[in-house]
């Protein structure tokens, strides 16, 4: 789509202020703010939630995913693409209820994630407001970028599943050009993802096994999906495929609530030109600026200008920035993600089919739906939240005044605060107006 496009290796200059401006979301307030990097352990407030999530229980598996689908919804044809396996992590508290659960390997098989069960005779443990809730990350992410949460939420559910889309994070990154034109689709990712749930979910509690919360309320959650940028979108298509809904409708009829973080709207009227840049990139430039020494000064520099007032500017959220670029099948999977998003036809105009087939897929959304968005988000602006919110059957917008485009990293404590509520109460927990109580 925009990747096809020749440009000179002569040009540096034009080249180092693309890179400039597509690494990362940089505030014009921002960039002026020279301030260093910051180990996330020296951060008194999120070293205490690092700590939380390792003391977590963890049991990982690749499991094994064949699928393809494509960006419009399955209905141009369909190829099945070869197996790859999508890396998923399962965290639940190390208290009673766990202790006896095997710990875990990377060649643990999907059959072995089981829940762990009290032993015989012991008091039962309070419900908590979920079974399961399971993380799909963003673009230039991976299950790590849920670290701050994970502690918290984990008194909630009782398991988290974080999931790496393919290409990102410990799940395989097959050649875009082995998967076809609509592998890296959102489509395709939500298939493997549903894939990876149907092979990783427990069985469904009977509903006497649930039990009732105590003083009333409504009842436990089964699954909770909550999707951040990108991962949002691709939450979004396992309703708004056909496909995908009729094939996968054992794993859908299970999810009760939907969390959409900072989520992509596909409606969109022209490529990002920051995306747009980064699809040109190519191996011989990141060799070039890694050599002299540019790609790391300009990641951290972009890493600092995109951190919102009041928050520190991570060293692992650059070095994450820098793993996607260097590593050359991550940022060929990278690449096509943006490339297969497909709303955007190939002389760069919208293809109005296309988003009107996304469009029309968010009134087959029928879980309750958080739309969880920053106000100073320049990634995914606010307006497309308004719009989502308002097209989905059962949504609620809220705003989280000052934070950007990840609040699960910048707002931690807020983020948590949100998706409590609407996991314990559902819609009915959450004002009625996006910004601000009544």
């Amino acid at each position: 789509m925009v990747g096809g496009l020749h440009r000179s290796r002569a040009c540096v200059v034009p080249l180092l202020l693309a890179l400039a401006v597509l690494l990362a979301v940089a505030s014009a307030g921002g960039c002026a703010r020279r301030a260093a990097l910051v180990e996330q352990a020296k951060v008194e407030a999120l070293a205490e939630r690092l700590k939380a999530a390792e003391g977590l229980k963890s049991a990982v598996v690749l499991v094994p995913t064949g699928g393809g689908g494509n960006a419009n919804g399955g209905d141009a044809g369909e190829r099945w693409a070869p197996t790859a396996r999508v890396f998923v992590e399962r965290l639940e508290l190390a208290d009673e209820r766990a202790r006896d659960a095997a710990d875990a390997g990377a060649s643990l098989s999907a059959t072995q994630l089981e829940v762990a069960q009290p032993a015989a005779g012991s008091s039962p443990a309070p419900r908590p407001a979920a079974g399961t809730i399971v993380f799909i990350h963003g673009v230039f992410a991976d299950g790590v970028s849920w670290r701050f949460v994970t502690g918290d939420l984990a008194h909630d559910a009782e398991r988290l599943l974080l999931i790496d889309l393919l290409g990102c994070g410990r799940s395989d990154a097959p050649d875009p050009d082995d998967l076809g034109p609509y592998g890296y689709s959102p489509s395709s990712q939500a298939r493997r993802v549903l894939e990876a749930l149907r092979a990783t979910l427990p069985a469904r509690a009977s509903l006497a096994e649930q039990g009732s919360p105590a003083g009333g309320g409504p009842p436990p959650a089964d699954v909770v999906l909550v999707g951040h940028s990108y991962g949002a979108a691709v939450v979004l298509r396992m309703w708004g495929d056909d496909r995908l809904r009729g094939q996968y409708a054992d794993v859908l009829s299970r999810v009760d609530r939907v969390v959409l973080l900072s989520p992509v709207d596909l409606h969109v009227h022209a490529p990002d030109p920051r995306m747009a840049r980064l699809a040109r990139v190519n191996g011989f430039d990141i060799f070039f600026l890694q050599r002299t020494g540019l790609l790391r000064r300009i990641v951290e520099e972009q890493t600092v200008g995109s951190a919102p007032e009041g928050t520190e500017p991570l060293v692992e959220e650059a070095a994450k920035r820098l793993e996607f670029l260097t590593e050359p099948a991550k940022r060929r999977a990278l690449q096509a993600m943006l490339m297969q998003i497909g709303t955007i036809g190939p002389d760069l105009r919208p293809d109005w089919r296309a988003v009107e087939r996304v469009e029309r897929g968010y009134a087959r959304v029928t879980p309750p739906v958080l739309v969880l968005h920053g106000s100073r988000d320049e990634v995914t602006p606010l307006a497309g939240a308004y719009k989502l919110a308002g097209e989905l059957p059962r949504a609620r917008l809220v705003v989280m005044e000052g934070a950007a485009h990840s609040p699960q990293i910048e707002r931690p404590e807020e983020t948590v605060l949100w998706l409590r509520r609407f996991i314990d109460g559902g819609l009915d927990a959450l004002p009625s107006r996006a910004r601000g109580w009544e």
